[in-house]
């Protein structure tokens, strides 16, 4: 009974202490906590480039962790205490005498006030501070995180600056390339004496002429042997005794045959002479058009790499006249009413418990110290 009696009387002493803590802190030493939240928004989609050489870095959208982390970072700390903005503030003018170990001692003084939190289910980030008064903390949260978003900002800009100079770079090379490329069609038009070496629907001057004196060689050879058979056939007439002659003079008749054989004949070696010659212009402009067309692939890469980069500087720049970072400031901090209080929920399991192993305690101790009674004999 006396054992109960103790670790009841323990139980009060921590719940009595654990209602002091709840109670007494935000009374003598009141803390008010601000808090602000940033939406993290996807970055702008830029067409991918097919010139592979340019040394571009995308914008690539921010992430929740990322962002908290870039917060936590200590330059980035710094960075925002060097802005005029936070330096206005009254916890800023408390933290020394001079501008060097104010914000040397704000840095640290920050790490242990901020709190950076991604919110479940959502792209928030919320940002608070504690502070002992709710206008100076309200004030510090809304600094930070403006100041914050200017230097996202900012950032974003150099790097849209950088990416936009490269561009500049390549569109002046590529064009370069490009007229290079043309010259290159031009050296082999003129290498081959060839105008027009695009594949086009219609035949070329050089395969028509082509067909044309092959239907005409074949045309003289078909008349050459017409005018041989006649010939023969007027020979072997002019053979036969007068009676079995079914021509009265073959002689006149052979005579204008054989001087239109030798015409026909000088006709074809003409004709010949110009279909190899011809021939061999077909075979020059078969292969000056495997020419052209390597080099007009890549005449036309050139001038799709042109395009891309053309219309990538033309995103870059209405992203430089405008450059989200790709954070919203969605609300700013409300001036807390009522200062931060210590949740029961955490205090009181935690002093119940210990105040229940110190009762523990002192029932054993109490044990220890009680010694035996030794009846003495007569």
């Amino acid at each position: 009974m006396r054992a109960v009696k103790i670790l009841i009387s323990w139980t009060l002493c921590g719940l009595i202490i654990s209602g002091l803590i709840c109670y007494l802190p935000p009374k003598i030493h009141p803390q008010y906590t601000a808090q602000a939240f940033i939406r993290v928004l996807p970055a702008p989609k830029i067409s991918p480039l097919v010139e592979p050489r340019i040394p571009f870095q995308l914008i690539v959208p921010p992430r929740r962790n990322s962002v908290i982390s870039l917060l936590q970072d200590q330059s980035t700390l710094y960075a925002l205490l060097d802005k005029d903005e936070t330096q206005w503030t009254g916890w800023f003018q408390s933290l020394g005498t001079t501008k060097d170990s104010r914000l040397s001692a704000g840095v640290s003084d920050l790490k242990k006030r901020l709190r950076f939190t991604a919110l479940a289910d959502s792209d928030l980030i919320a940002v608070s501070i504690t502070s002992n008064d709710g206008q100076d903390a309200a004030d510090i949260v809304d600094k930070i995180v403006s100041s914050f978003l200017q230097l996202q900002q900012t950032a974003k800009r150099k790097q849209i600056s950088v990416n936009l100079a490269h561009l500049e770079e390549q569109f002046v090379r590529i064009q370069r390339d490009l007229t290079l490329a043309e010259g290159a069609l031009d050296e082999v038009r003129h290498k081959y004496g060839f105008i027009d070496l695009e594949q086009n629907s219609f035949p070329d001057p050089v395969t028509a002429r082509l067909i044309r004196l092959q239907d005409q060689q074949d045309n003289c050879t078909l008349e050459i042997e017409q005018v041989r058979t006649r010939i023969e056939y007027l020979e072997a007439q002019s053979q036969r005794p007068a009676d079995e002659k079914t021509i009265q003079d073959p002689n006149a008749e052979l005579k204008d045959l054989r001087a239109a054989r030798t015409s026909l004949e000088k006709k074809l070696e003409k004709l010949q002479k110009m279909l190899a010659e011809t021939t061999q212009k077909q075979d020059e402009l078969a292969w000056a058009r495997i020419q052209y067309a390597q080099r007009r692939e890549i005449r036309n890469e050139r001038r799709r790499a042109l395009e891309n980069v053309k219309s990538m500087m033309e995103e870059v720049k209405i992203l430089y006249d405008d450059p989200d970072s790709g954070l919203q400031y969605v609300q700013k901090a409300a001036v807390p009413a009522l200062p931060d209080t210590v949740s029961w929920k955490t205090v009181v399991p935690v002093t119940v418990i210990a105040a229940l192993i110190l009762g523990i305690i002192h029932l054993l101790a109490g044990k220890k110290s009680k010694k035996p009674i030794v009846e003495s004999r007569p």
